[in-house]
């Protein structure tokens, strides 16, 4: 059985990674607090800042999944952000090309589109919003995450290395997902994250297909649940929010289902076979 390492697999998304990469790997959870989760799993502890505890923790790896990160804006210092989310991805990706380790997957965002912490002055130039829109991040958390994947595709062209940004929304976590009415009375929030959102087992899913998928280079990949988490059909909220959108990309697809995903998995579909299973319109 091959070995992954898992970076903040003690975190909230971490756990349900764990748990989904647990049942066909051998799973390193590396972090400063390692938690045993349900799952079996073997604790490394140490700091995705400093070289040798990556050194030690990537003994007898196969492959690294990177989650461990300031997990939002509001979550630290422009300054702590930066360091801990892009000095901290580099040093995973380089310790790992030292070590020989070829197949790195990392947790990427949304907000690298701009569109989540921006000035609020931010538009799509199209929609849904695909892996080949204008990245245009006005904070340092979007930054930071841009950086990352821009770090992955420098390792995967210097060393040889496969490397995969994964750009997630909003992570849910079952059972307890937000509240609806709640979430869709903040009209401006429902504009700034596109209304998207993903159950964080569907992430899971994402980051096992990343893992063993046939893959070369680098390679992002957008991960979103099916649909919006709003209640009024999607077209009817692009023309409130968005009445001069240059253009409506699948316009078939958004008749076909009234409340489908403005973010566009069509790559992660075709390349990794990636298909959210998780809704909020039908829990499970």
């Amino acid at each position: 059985m091959k070995t992954v390492m898992i970076t903040g697999g003690s975190g909230n998304v971490g756990r349900f990674v764990v748990a989904e990469l647990a049942k066909t790997w051998h799973v390193v959870n590396f972090d400063q607090r390692p938690q045993r989760p349900r799952q079996k799993s073997e604790l490394r502890e140490g700091d995705i800042l400093s070289v040798d505890d990556l050194r030690a923790g990537m003994k007898g790896v196969d492959a690294i999944v990177h989650l461990a990160a300031v997990p939002t804006l509001g979550a630290g210092t422009p300054d702590q952000i930066i360091e801990v989310n892009v000095l901290g991805t580099h040093r995973v990706l380089e310790t790992a090309a030292q070590a020989g380790i070829k197949r790195v997957v990392i947790a990427s965002s949304d907000s690298t589109f701009g569109f989540v912490f921006g000035t609020g002055a931010e538009r799509p130039e199209y929609l849904p919003l695909d892996e080949g829109h204008p990245t245009r991040p006005a904070d340092a958390y979007g930054l930071s995450k841009l950086l990352g994947e821009e770090i992955c595709a420098a390792h995967a062209r210097r060393f040889g290395m496969t490397t995969v940004a994964l750009r997630y929304c909003w992570v849910w976590f079952p059972p307890d997902y937000p509240p609806i009415d709640a979430l869709i009375a903040n009209d401006e929030n429902c504009r700034r994250t596109m209304a998207g959102y993903v159950d964080a087992r569907d992430v899971g899913q994402a980051v096992r297909r990343s893992i063993e998928a046939d893959l070369r280079g680098h390679e992002t990949f957008m991960i979103s649940a099916a649909d919006t988490y709003l209640r009024e059909p999607t077209l009817d909220f692009i023309a409130r929010h968005f009445p001069d959108l240059p253009t409506l990309r699948k316009p078939v697809a958004m008749m076909g289902n009234p409340h489908v995903a403005l973010f566009d998995c069509t790559k992660a579909r075709t390349i990794l076979g990636y298909k959210p299973r998780y809704t909020w319109r039908k829990k499970s």
